[in-house]
C-alpha cells in the first residue's frame, strides 16, 4: 500500500498543495502590532494579546505562518477594553517569549510599521 502526504496531493492546476501554498506570499509585514483573534479551543485563552509580527514562517504544507514576540524593554501593548488581560499576558508569557505557527486568519491588524 502506498502512502500519500496530504501536501503531496495534487489539486485543479496541476500542481500540489505545498507547491500552491509556497506560492503564497505573507501578507503582514514583520514588526506589525497585531492581536490574536483564534477561537480554536486550544489557544482561544489567548484571544485579545497583542504582540509584535517577529518573524514569517510556514508549516509543514507551505502555509504562510508568523512567528511572534515583544520588542525588547517594551511590554505588553494595552488594550483597554480586556478586562482579563494581565492573567492572558501572564499565561502567555509563561509558555513563550516567542510564538510561532500563528495563520493570518487568527491575527488582527493592529498598527503597521
Amino acid at each position: 500500500m502506498e502512502c500519500t502526504m496530504i501536501h503531496d496531493i495534487v489539486e485543479e492546476n496541476g500542481k500540489t498543495i505545498k507547491e500552491n501554498n509556497l506560492a503564497i506570499s505573507h501578507d503582514i509585514p514583520i514588526d506589525t502590532l497585531v492581536e490574536i483573534k483564534s477561537e480554536s479551543e486550544c489557544v482561544s485563552e489567548y484571544w485579545g494579546i497583542r504582540a509584535y509580527v517577529a518573524g514569517l514562517s510556514r508549516d509543514c504544507d507551505g502555509t504562510p505562518l508568523y512567528v511572534l514576540g515583544f520588542k525588547k524593554g517594551e511590554h505588553y501593548p494595552e488594550k483597554d477594553d480586556n478586562d482579563d488581560k494581565e492573567t492572558k499576558y501572564v499565561k502567555f508569557l509563561s509558555k513563550f517569549s516567542f510564538t510561532g505557527g500563528w495563520s493570518k486568519d487568527s491575527l488582527i491588524v493592529i498598527k503597521l510599521p
